[in-house]
């Protein structure tokens, strides 16, 4: 029994110890699906290479999807014009938590309108049990709102709550002590077998108050297994 135990810890720390997560939308992380080096910052060991190209981030509101495989970690989701990432960080949404692993979407994450026609760097920093971990994305900032994407929905297990983290707070360079528009959420369930279901039950809204508000969302689930 012992042995079994200390076999079944043992799997316990591993999978703990790769669990990553993965920016799914918009897409085009850099470095693929190569997450080993997720730990250094700013973009998780990766840069821009010659000659990348860009997804769109649209300035208006654009979906930012996330599959992580830890049962908590709070977010933080910024951009730079500064393709080397090397700072200019401005903060995209509030900083949240999730609780439960797999898929989490927030449908409407703006940028200041000055930045549209340029290019820069989406970050996702995420911290949970085993650390500080860090995705990056290389975008072209365009007007406008993105349409509805079927594939910004949380998992049935995700919940979301907005936090105070001074660590990842700490990552931006600047910040701001003027109002902004108060993030407000909205939960919507549907029918469906693993992830399907209905569009988005996530947050929603604006720049970088700290509230707290829970909900879930009852939507398909998936468990990301690294």
């Amino acid at each position: 029994m012992a042995r079994i135990t200390a076999l079944l810890s043992s799997a316990l720390l591993a999978a703990t110890a790769s669990a990553h997560f993965e920016i799914t939308i918009p897409g085009n992380q850099l470095g693929g699906d190569n997450t080993d080096s997720q730990s250094t910052g700013p973009c998780g060991g990766h840069t821009v290479a010659d000659g990348a190209e860009t997804v769109d981030f649209h300035v208006g509101g654009q979906p930012v999807a996330i599959f992580d495989g830890h049962s908590r970690s709070d977010w933080l989701i910024r951009g730079t014009l500064d393709t080397d990432a090397s700072g200019g960080w401005e903060e995209l949404y509030p900083i949240y938590q999730t609780r439960g692993e797999g898929r989490s979407c927030q449908p409407s994450v703006k940028a200041p309108e000055e930045w549209v026609g340029k290019s820069g760097i989406l970050s996702v920093v995420g911290q949970a049990e085993d650390g500080t971990l860090y995705a990056c994305s290389y975008v072209s900032f365009v007007e406008g709102t993105a349409e509805t994407n079927d594939e910004c929905r949380n998992g049935s297990s995700i919940v979301v709550e907005f936090v105070e983290n001074a660590e990842l707070t700490a990552l931006l360079s600047n910040s701001t002590d003027s109002e902004s528009e108060s993030p407000s959420p909205s939960a919507s369930a549907g029918a469906g077998s693993g992830d399907g279901g209905s569009a988005a039950a996530s947050l929603t809204g604006g720049a970088a108050a700290t509230f707290a508000i829970t909900f879930a969302a009852a939507v398909g689930g998936a468990v990301l297994m690294m």
